[in-house]
């Protein structure tokens, strides 16, 4: 709790607008080779490295070196050093608790994909932190 304790400073901070949801299945990669966002549905105010933290998940549960990818990220220059910790730890307890209460008019995949990636931000957090 401690860790994710740190975000909302770091939001208070931020003068951008994030997508707040931002992973693989939200990015488009038009013919030319733009990408496009989508589903902006918790579109606020924050640091511009949470996108990236979200986003990374999936390159870390593929085995590529999403710390490296991370701290090289324009994105992420001048972040906190401990700013990806706090946000896995965030997106840990959001995504593992959402898991556990997705609402009945949710689609039957919200779980599934919510424990996942909780799954893969604990892990990631764990492997960062020595506790594994």
């Amino acid at each position: 709790m401690a860790l994710e304790a740190r975000l909302p400073g770091y939001a208070a901070e931020a003068t951008g607008l994030i997508h707040g949801d931002l992973r693989v299945d939200n990015v488009l990669i038009g013919a030319d080779g733009r990408a496009w966002f989508c589903d902006w549905t918790w579109v606020c105010s924050g640091p511009p490295w949470w996108d990236v933290a979200g986003l990374l998940l999936t390159a870390y549960a593929g085995g590529l070196d999403a710390d490296g990818l991370f701290a090289t990220h324009p994105a992420c220059a001048g972040a906190p050093p401990d700013a990806l910790d706090a946000t896995l730890a965030a997106l840990a307890g959001y995504y593992l608790t959402g898991a556990a209460a997705a609402p009945v008019t949710a689609s039957p995949h919200l779980p599934a994909h919510q424990r996942w990636s909780g799954e893969q931000a604990l892990d990631w957090l764990a492997r960062r932190q020595g506790w594994r």
